[in-house]
């Protein structure tokens, strides 16, 4: 063990830490137990290699950064240079990878694999799954309100080629949603997915309509006309169903 070269003590690495730490109260202290610590380890000879081997390491680092930093000043204006902070330790690390670290390519690939082995019906509870996730508790209010067969009054104005009110419905009322001036958008959404439909109204009856045309924000809206045609904004009445999808989407969440 003797035999053993051992590191000089300004040639071993933390030798910075240790400036530091001196000039903490106590840090002579400190201080003292590296350097024990560091007689121990000169007892050993693969600790003794090992940080040998971490001080080469360290100081080759060490030129490489200073050698990189003088070429950025070289090529800099002194004015852009600016002295160069200490930077904190980081302890943790936190990476969030929205596709397990995989490659869009690898993530698809992923997708065959699975489809090579599902069954059907594996495959319809995915995609209803993917449909649930992507509901609002809202538009599940107004599903489950609708999924008895029951059909809701839906009123669209256009004045010229600008729709002026779109999806205007009671339905949020009738489902006693949270947030019924949302409703609108929890019907385009409701839309967009697929889950429901719109058809025309074909019959004489047009008290719900009446109601929604009743409503402060519509009758302002209906109030506009061009002075010169006298021409009011178009009205569409129509009716807002369950789509075959919709039904099969809450006869499989919905069992009677």
């Amino acid at each position: 063990m003797s035999g053993q070269a051992r590191v000089p003590r300004a040639a071993r690495p933390g030798e910075w830490f240790r400036g530091v730490v001196s000039r903490l109260p106590g840090g002579s202290v400190a201080v003292g137990g590296m350097d024990r610590a560091d007689l121990v380890i000169d007892q050993v000879p693969i600790l003794a290699w090992a940080r040998t081997r971490l001080y080469e390491v360290e100081t080759e680092t060490v030129l490489v950064l200073r050698d990189r930093l003088e070429r950025l000043e070289g090529s800099l204006p002194l004015s852009m240079v600016a002295p160069v902070a200490p930077t904190p330790i980081q302890t943790s690390v936190s990476v969030v990878s929205t596709n397990g670290g995989r490659s869009p390519a690898e993530a698809f690939a992923a997708l065959l694999r699975t489809a090579e082995m599902q069954s059907p019906a594996a495959a319809r509870e995915a995609a209803v799954m993917r449909t649930i996730h992507e509901l609002l508790p809202d538009e599940a209010r107004i599903l489950l309100a609708m999924s008895d067969g029951s059909v809701q009054a839906v009123l669209q104005a256009h004045d010229g080629d600008d729709q002026v009110i779109c999806n205007k419905s009671n339905v949020g009322r009738n489902a006693k949603v949270h947030a019924q001036e949302l409703t609108t958008r929890y019907v385009t959404h409701l839309l967009e997915l697929g889950l429901v439909e719109l058809v025309p109204y074909k019959g004489r009856e047009f008290y719900e309509w009446e109601l929604i045309e009743a409503q402060t924000d519509v009758r302002e809206v209906l109030g506009r006309y061009d002075h010169r045609k006298l021409v009011k904004p178009k009205l569409i009445r129509q009716i807002l169903r369950l789509s075959p999808a919709g039904r099969s989407f809450c006869d499989v969440c919905l069992p009677s």
